[in-house]
């Protein structure tokens, strides 16, 4: 770079300022959190050259800051690109241009990208890993974290999402500054953090009257405030629904000088997630009680980390969020210990070098910067703040593996393909997506009405708390390729239930069909129909019944009673077999006509008997017997045959015949 820079405290460096230009950082201001991408402000005025914004915007940038123990880098890439002063104007010398850039770090990247996505069974690290590919970050986490089933990217920046998942999880960040790069520090408050560089304590010296002294925290107040006694997190996993139960698992754990019966409790569907499991198991449940403990020890030791609280203001070049220090000589001798760095503001006017107007006078930088700290001893959870995307009733269409007709575990799940969703990675199958809950009409132990949707029906999703991690199936639609059974609204009186076989392409079927036109009841199958009844069946008729077998009717009974009130008709086109195993006895109130058109055929093994009052006329191997008062044989005149018999009966209607519906056709 320039000699002008090199006599200044606070040097600026970007690819789109060549060596030979003169340039001037004259200041720096921003705004450093744990958790939070940081902001920086940098001025700078070049002389003879011009800077466009396209050499400069999403570049990287950085400004070192001299101190007692080395350049403190401050980079990022450039978010804002300002001209704030051409030549000429404000006191600036012709030849020199004025430029206001805004600094953000690489993580800011995300900002700008926003998804609607899935991530199956990974953990929150997992899912961070792959949001921060393009990024320089590490891993300094030290708990383990659970897999998640169904973790949904919903309308938000991947920024927005990724700060979500952290927070949730109590993980936060802080950026190192190092070979003119940053680098992104996740961590989760298990490990202790890294001490100010240099001199790792920092005195307090009061202000005086020629200004605060370098190297020094010149204002310190801490405040402690109160905190909860206790932290319990409530859930509901319907895969722990024992007997005398209803599911509900509840973990609490101890604060530390809380207040007396006060208690966080805090009920979300998220708090059972320990992976896609069809069974709830005893590593399974066991991981889930640590993942309780752990989400409830998190939202306490939010609380305690808001409630005790150090604010100061300091020259001290070293002071950076995300590091340690040790506080000495203030007066009371309490304050002095080591502390945690959370949050900083800084500020840092340039002095004047060189030998040109816009660079007179001293070249000390000016820094003052106001922070905010906890006890190192006390573990940093960072405050959620990033917002929660809520889903409202959404449809999404019903997926399974390998071109099955249906796909579902032993709790009735289904796999689910959302209109709006973008897999990671995109080329997830059906196997790889989580299991969703079905609702039901009526869902209990052992009774139900269950309907479960298939491969390419299109159903109606609810989101249990508005939550997109958590969806549910509460119906199903209707849409151009999944038609309803009927024609519509031609035949909008009728309500029916109707199934399609999982073969032959699903042209054949079941259906209760239900015509409130015409009162009609029907019940259709193309397969076969069966029915147990364990105790006693009634039917009652009040018109006709009317019944058609195609083939053979069979009729197996105990015992069988039979009461016609009017006549019975019956045609048997072929032969009939009746047999009795013991006696047959047939009875008419007034004639029993018998006739054979060839013959007429009576047999038994001992005896056939004829009797008409007291006339009898006896058949048995040994001869023929007749008794009468008068006996006749051969004589014309005689009583003739018994009046003409009943007509045939009339045929039966068969039932009438359901149409096929447009899905049929």
């Amino acid at each position: 770079m320039t000699d002008i820079q090199t006599l200044r405290d606070i040097v600026v460096r970007t690819g789109a300022i060549p060596d030979g230009v003169q340039v001037v950082c004259e200041r720096l201001r921003g705004r450093e959190r744990l958790g939070q991408p940081y902001r920086f402000e940098v001025t700078f005025c070049c002389r003879r050259h011009t800077v466009a914004a396209g050499e400069i915007v999403g570049k990287p940038i950085s400004v070192a800051l001299k101190t007692p123990h080395g350049d403190r880098q401050f980079n990022g890439i450039v978010s804002r690109f300002d001209v704030v002063d051409p030549g000429g104007i404000n006191g600036l010398p012709r030849e020199w241009t004025r430029y206001r850039v805004q600094v953000r770090p690489q993580l800011w990247r995300l900002a700008h990208s926003m998804r609607c996505r899935f991530f199956h069974d990974k953990t929150v690290l997992q899912i961070a890993g792959m949001l921060l590919q393009d990024v320089n970050w590490r891993n300094e986490c030290a708990d383990s974290y659970p897999p998640m089933a169904h973790c949904a990217q919903y309308r938000e920046s991947d920024l927005d999402f990724l700060n979500r998942l952290l927070q949730r999880e109590g993980i936060y960040y802080y950026f190192e500054h190092q070979n003119g790069i940053d680098t992104m520090v996740l961590v989760d408050g298990k490990r202790p953090h890294p001490f100010v560089r240099g001199d790792v304590s920092i005195p307090f010296d009061a202000l005086r009257s020629r200004g605060p002294a370098p190297g020094a925290i010149y204002r310190w107040t801490f405040s402690d405030g109160m905190a909860p006694a206790q932290s319990r997190t409530d859930t509901f996993d319907f895969r722990h629904v024992a007997a005398g139960e209803d599911g509900q698992l509840i973990e609490t754990v101890p604060g530390n000088n809380g207040v007396k019966a006060s208690t966080i409790d805090d009920y979300a569907m998220r708090y059972a997630d320990v992976g896609d499991l069809v069974e709830l198991d005893d590593s399974a449940y066991s991981k889930s009680v640590q993942h309780r403990q752990r989400l409830a020890l998190v939202h306490l030791q939010q609380r305690e980390a808001a409630a005790a609280v150090g604010r100061g203001r300091a020259s001290a070049r070293a002071i950076a969020p995300g590091c340690r220090f040790r506080l000495v000589r203030h007066p009371d001798s309490k304050q002095n210990g080591e502390y945690l760095i959370t949050g900083a503001r800084y500020s840092v006017r340039a002095g004047r070098g060189g030998d040109d107007a816009s660079a007179r006078g001293s070249t000390a930088a000016v820094f003052d910067c106001r922070f905010k700290v906890i006890r190192a001893s006390q573990t940093f959870r960072p405050k959620p703040s990033a917002p929660v995307p809520r889903a409202g009733l959404q449809t999404a269409t019903v997926v399974s593996a390998g071109g099955a007709p249906y796909m579902a575990d032993k709790h009735g799940r289904i796999k689910l393909k959302f209109h709006w969703e973008v897999f990671n990675p995109p080329g997830a199958d059906a196997g790889q997506r989580a299991w969703v809950r079905v609702a039901h009409p009526w869902s209990g132990r052992q009774r139900s009405a269950i309907f479960l949707p298939r491969a390419g029906d299109e159903v109606l999703v609810a989101f249990l708390d508005g939550d997109p991690d958590h969806p549910v199936v509460i119906g199903s639609l209707h849409n151009n390729l999944n038609t309803p059974p009927f024609e519509l609204p031609t035949h909008g009186a009728i309500s029916a239930i109707r199934t399609a076989s999982v073969a032959n392409g699903g042209k054949q079927r079941n259906e209760l069909r239900f015509n409130d036109k015409d009162l009609q009841l029907l019940f259709y199958t193309d397969g076969r129909s069966d029915s147990y009844v364990r105790q006693s069946r009634f039917t009652r008729v009040e018109d006709s019944e009317h019944l058609f077998v195609g083939k053979e009717q069979r009729v197996q009974a105990h015992d069988q009673h039979l009461t016609v009130l009017g006549n019975q008709h019956g045609t048997i086109k072929g032969n009939v077999w009746c047999k009795a195993g013991s006696n047959l006895v047939q009875q008419a109130g007034q004639t029993v006509h018998i006739k054979g058109g060839v013959s007429v055929l009576i047999e038994a093994d001992v005896g056939v008997s004829l009797k008409s009052g007291s006339s009898v006329v006896t058949l048995t191997p040994a001869g023929v017997e007749i008794f009468g008062t008068a006996v006749q044989i051969n004589c014309p005149g005689g009583n003739g045959a018994a009046q003409a018999p009943p007509g045939p009966p009339g045929e039966p209607h068969e039932p009438e015949e359901a149409d096929q519906g447009s899905d049929f056709l």
